[in-house]
C-alpha cells in the first residue's frame, strides 16, 4: 500500500512538473501520456462518484484512494 502511495505521489509531482514545462512534454510525449493515462484511470471513478453526490470519503474508497483530506 505504501508503494502505491509513493508511486502516486511521484506521479503527481511529475505531472505538476510536466504541466509547467511544455517544451519537455513535447520532447517526451510518450512518457507524458503514460502518466496522464494512469492519473486519469485513478481519478475518473472518483469524479464520476462525486457527480452522483456520493460522500467524498465513500467516493475515495470506491476509487481506491485512501488519503485523508
Amino acid at each position: 500500500m505504501n508503494d502505491e502511495r509513493a508511486e502516486r505521489r511521484i506521479a503527481g509531482r511529475r505531472w505538476d512538473w510536466f504541466t509547467r514545462n511544455p517544451l519537455y512534454v513535447h520532447r517526451n510525449y510518450d512518457e507524458f501520456l503514460a502518466i496522464a493515462e494512469k492519473m486519469s484511470a485513478e481519478l475518473c471513478p472518483l469524479i464520476e462518484a462525486l457527480n452522483y453526490n456520493v460522500p467524498l470519503d465513500d467516493a475515495m474508497e470506491g476509487a481506491g484512494l485512501t488519503s485523508k483530506i
